[in-house]
């Protein structure tokens, strides 16, 4: 995965997306990818709104009624500091960004880790919807 997201050069042989090479053009391709590691470190002293509205700023195109719905559906409370978030919160946030953004593909580094089994069929749910707008979602566990 570091590899596809440019930063990690591979030792021999080479990884493209989109028809670019992973490791040169990687500016162009995070333009078409979301993202989410498997271990989310967050801003403590900015609320989840915040850090969701920051990682969205960075994307060009980005659903905003797909923000709200997600934010609904993962119950997550985003007026409050990311330093009080647990494990799961933190990987909601994550989420929420990630799957608010218009992309061709969806990268998730184990991301239910953290998450109750509840969420976890939420989660799911987004990712079937992804999915049947003709996106790509790459899944590691």
């Amino acid at each position: 995965i570091k590899t596809m997201l440019g930063q990690l050069k591979p030792s021999s042989g080479s990884v493209t997306l989109f028809g670019k090479d992973a490791f040169k053009e990687a500016v162009a391709i995070h333009e078409r990818i979301a993202y989410v590691p498997g271990d989310v470190n967050l801003w403590s002293n900015l609320t989840g709104e915040e850090v969701i509205e920051f990682l969205l700023s960075l994307q060009k195109s980005v659903n905003h009624e797909r923000k709200q719905m997600l934010i609904r559906d993962f119950e997550l409370d985003i007026h409050k500091k990311c330093s009080t978030y647990s494990k799961g919160n933190r990987q909601k946030v994550a989420l929420i960004a990630a799957l608010s953004m218009e992309v061709d593909l969806y990268i998730f580094d184990e991301p239910t880790s953290g998450l109750d089994p509840l969420m976890e069929r939420v989660f799911q749910h987004h990712v079937k919807a992804c999915r049947e707008r003709g996106k790509t979602v790459l899944l590691s566990s």
